[in-house]
């Protein structure tokens, strides 16, 4: 229940005649300093976080695809590279 809700319903019932004057002031006074301790609520998400969170998973995501594209770079396709030189000439030493 929120605090709006809480004073109408302690309203009503001292209007009804089921809290005293002091009963109300008591409680109203309680659900007011309840509500000051309570964390304020969360401010609401714009369309400027997402963004934000978008572009920062993109950034995150180009890091770890450079990281991979480096990875089988210097992995797989060097080493497979380095084994094959092309011709080689061999003299033989002449006779």
């Amino acid at each position: 229940m929120n605090l709006t809700d809480e004073l109408e319903r302690l309203s009503k019932l001292h209007k009804e005649g089921a809290l005293s004057d002091e009963e109300f002031a008591q409680a109203k006074s309680k659900v007011l300093l309840s509500q000051e301790e309570r964390p304020p609520p969360e401010p609401d998400r714009t369309l400027g976080d997402a963004a934000n969170r978008y572009v920062s998973f993109q950034i995150v995501m180009a890091v770890i695809g450079i990281i991979l594209f480096l990875f089988f770079l210097f992995g797989v396709v060097l080493p497979a590279m380095q084994g094959t030189r092309g011709p080689t000439i061999q003299f033989q030493p002449s006779r």
